[in-house]
């Protein structure tokens, strides 16, 4: 645990520190051009080397469970907002 918290606590402690060097000194493009390659790298090394280990299923799709999550979620965005709304006044 010691390790990953090290690894976790290391880019949030050097990493404005780092951009903030580049950009002093260059211009603030070159952060995206800096992470480009460690993109790519990750985009190709992940295509080559992980493999799919889930089969592939066709699941129904459930008209009601749509239309309750709907009303659901909406009633619950309905809430807060209402509740925000009325604690503001």
């Amino acid at each position: 645990m010691g390790v990953l918290g090290v690894v976790i606590l290391f880019a949030p402690a050097v990493g404005p520190t780092v951009s903030g060097v580049i950009i002093e000194f260059l211009s603030w493009r070159m952060l995206f051009f800096f992470v480009l390659p460690i993109a790519v790298f990750a985009l190709i090394y992940s295509w080559k080397v992980l493999q799919n280990v889930m089969d592939l299923s066709k699941p129904r799709i459930d008209i009601i469970s749509i239309f309750f999550s709907t009303i659901g979620f909406g009633g619950i965005v309905y809430g807060f907002s209402s509740a925000g709304e009325i604690g503001a006044s």
